[in-house]
Parts: structure tokens; sequence; C-alpha cells
């Protein structure tokens, strides 16, 4: 697979360390109409994490997984609604091409069990874009063949660095800003 992309920011880190707070965080920092993608958040009820939902930037919000409904596809308590969640974000994904920077909250094993995604993944990443993904900790052989490749660069979130880790994100993208002739603020 050859990459033509110029920058690919890939986060990574426990569960529960913050990613998807810092990718929230990121968004809030370029002009909307320059993005596109999509994060998740934890569904909750009566503070149990009962599932998980996905919102993206244009094509709304739905269900990802839940402990309330069967579905074939199972990651621990929770069942994937791939339907839904390819329903939401392949033509999400799709936006790519015309935006300047997607993000991808995340490329994690429920998000893998669709194949039209892991194909929307591969063509992202041969687009000439500033991609900002999330991804688990665990090895999964589409990450880390995702990791491998030319241009990406990975950043561990820990207890120890979480705090500096949006300021040490924004330098970067910015850096990459400079040197480039892309123009995402504001």
């Amino acid at each position: 697979m050859k990459i033509l992309n110029k920058s690919i920011f890939l986060i990574t880190g426990k569960p529960g360390i913050g990613k998807t707070t810092l990718i929230k965080k990121l968004i809030s920092f370029f002009n909307l109409k320059n993005i596109c993608g999509f994060y998740t958040e934890e569904i909750r009820e009566r503070n149990v994490r009962v599932g998980f939902k996905i919102i993206t930037f244009y094509n709304g919000e739905g269900i990802l997984a839940h402990i309330n409904f069967f579905s074939p596809y199972k990651i621990s308590k929770y069942y994937v609604d791939i339907q839904n969640f390819e329903k939401l974000v392949i033509p999400e994904l799709s936006l790519a091409k015309e935006k300047k920077i997607v993000f991808i909250d995340e490329i994690g094993k429920m998000e893998l069990f669709s194949e039209k995604f892991k194909e929307k993944v591969i063509e992202i990443f041969n687009l000439n874009k500033i991609i900002i993904a999330t991804i688990p900790i665990s090895k999964i052989d589409f990450i880390e063949s995702l990791k491998s490749l030319p241009k990406v660069k990975v950043y561990e979130i820990t207890f120890e660095n979480r705090n500096q880790m949006l300021e040490i994100l924004k330098e970067e993208i910015d850096k990459f800003l400079r040197n480039s002739n892309y123009s995402c603020g504001s």
C-alpha cells in the first residue's frame, strides 16, 4: 500500500486515559468546514456504561454498541451494530476527499468488524490529508499495518503526559500546517 499522505497522527493509550477527550479538544481548534469524521461517547444509564454512540460532523449520530440489543458482533458485553455504524460513518468519511482534516475516534475492535470501514480507512490514509485518529493500545494486525506506514506518528497518552498531550499535538499539527500550504484554522 503506497501512502501519499503528509501527516497522520495516531493517538493510543489505555482505555479511559482520555483519547476521546483529547480528540474533542483538538476538534475545537479547527474550522468545522475543514473537517469531517466522527468521535464516540459512552452511553450511560444510572452512572453505568451500557454502550457507545457515534457522533459525526455531517451525518448525525447513532448507536455503535449497546448491551440491550443482539448482534452477531460482540466485544465484551457490548453488541456492535455494524449496519448503523456503516450507515453513519461511511458517508461521513467519504467527505474526506473535500475536507482538509479527518478525525477518526476510533480505529478499534468494534469498528474493525466492518470491512467497509477498513477499506475506507485505507482509502483515506492514501489521501493527502491530515488524519487524527485514536487506536487501542492492544496489538491488532490491521492497526499495526497502519502504524508502520510512512508519515504516521504515534502518540501514547499516559497518566504522566496526558495533561501535556494536547499542547504536544497542537504544536506538531501547527508545525505541519506552517510547513505546508494548508490553512485550517477558523
